[in-house]
């Protein structure tokens, strides 16, 4: 019942839109009676005996006084005897009954804590504890196999990101390249292979080590219910003004922040709704700009942006190649036409890699993709020419 009525509470303006009021409100309505009707027939079948159960409990003082008045009479037991008794019956019920309403209560905590202690089992992330001295910070897959359950989704995935370059990563959805992306900070653990930034494992390094290398921009950019510098300043805690505001303005998102009221100290609503979908991926990015660590990771940066912040994002990213390891997952191939690295991904595995110019020259998936994404471009949304005059101009 509760999950029925927050789906149509949540699905609210796409009921109105498809006129679907009727039926998704009476999909609710029934819901509710059959959580009643539930409710009903489980008192009907505790009534009989649960009822009978608490009378007895709590009409102690009924039986305990005419009987102890007989056992008085008979001389069996004296009169403070009774009334101690009488005393004692009247009130034990109580807390006898306040343990009995515990237990639906206590029922819940022993699922809540069996929850709890199963997820506390799971054997925690391995973690060296060693910070060690990288030589560069080239990112490279060796023979890397993973999946989620039985069957793995990347099968030998081999590859390298230089230092200093952008390393691209595109192909058909669920082809692998956002699971690429997270294993670099090991989000989930490799099944065989390894990875190494620098020619070190990243599993042989602290995970505060590994934290302080990578920085990673999520294609759903999350944003704290704060001010925007506390937001960008999660990247680095001990930045001043003026390292936030450089990040920002690397970040290509320094104009807009100043437009607003209260500047940077514009407070966010609940996961910043209150900015456009390129203005809080451009925070994510200043966010990894003031965090300054070597290696950048980008899960579809302009997934959300239109053209105007597609291109601020663009030069963003920019400024965030200079001496770092780009790795960019992308699906508008336009955006990584300059990479130094294309990386074609397709059924979890590297189907093709070079520059676009090579890859193009191929005539092989990212060719097919790149023409696609050509043919989607030119595409124009046109009435049909057999129709009649007015109907076109609806």
């Amino acid at each position: 019942m509760n999950a029925s009525i927050v789906d149509y509470l949540a699905g609210m303006p796409v009921v109105k839109i498809f006129n679907r009021t009727g039926q998704s409100f009476a999909q609710t309505s029934q819901a509710v009676r059959d959580y009643a009707a539930i409710e009903t027939r489980w008192a009907r079948e505790y009534l009989p005996l649960g009822g009978a159960f608490y009378m007895l409990v709590a009409a102690n003082i009924v039986v305990i006084l005419p009987v102890g008045l007989m056992l008085m009479r008979a001389g069996s037991v004296d009169l403070p005897t009774l009334l101690l008794f009488v005393i004692l019956g009247a009130n034990y019920s109580q807390p006898l009954l306040k343990l009995f309403n515990q237990f639906h209560g206590l029922a819940h905590i022993s699922m809540g804590s069996t929850a709890i202690a199963d997820l506390l089992d799971e054997p925690p992330q391995s973690d060296s504890g060693a910070r060690i001295a990288l030589p560069h910070h080239d990112v490279a897959f060796e023979a890397v196999r993973f999946g989620y359950g039985p069957a793995d989704v990347l099968h030998d995935v081999t590859l390298v990101a230089r230092t200093g370059q952008v390393t691209a990563l595109v192909g058909p959805s669920g082809a692998g390249k956002s699971t690429i992306a997270g294993l670099v900070p090991r989000f989930r653990d490799v099944r065989a292979g390894k990875i190494t930034i620098g020619g070190v494992d990243v599993r042989d390094m602290s995970l505060d080590q590994l934290m302080d290398t990578v920085a990673f921009v999520f294609q759903d950019t999350f944003l704290f219910s704060d001010t925007i510098a506390a937001n960008i300043r999660f990247g680095k805690p001990d930045a001043t003004d003026a390292e936030v505001r450089a990040a920002a303005r690397a970040a290509q998102a320094d104009v807009f922040i100043e437009a607003l009221p209260d500047g940077y100290d514009t407070p966010l609503g609940e996961q910043g709704r209150t900015l456009s979908g390129g203005e809080r991926q451009r925070i994510a990015i200043a966010r990894a700009i003031l965090k300054d660590a070597p290696v950048v990771v980008l899960d579809e940066a302009t997934a959300f942006a239109d053209p105007d912040n597609e291109a601020a994002i663009q030069a963003a990213l920019s400024a965030l190649t200079r001496d770092r390891t780009l790795i960019l997952v992308a699906h508008r191939l336009h955006t990584v036409m300059n990479a130094a690295q294309i990386l074609v991904i397709d059924q979890g595995c590297v189907a093709e890699r070079g520059r676009h110019e090579e890859l193009i020259q191929i005539g092989g998936l990212y060719a097919r993709l790149w023409d696609d994404y050509g043919h989607a471009q030119a595409i124009q949304l046109r009435p049909p020419a057999t129709g009649k005059p007015q109907e076109a101009a609806r």
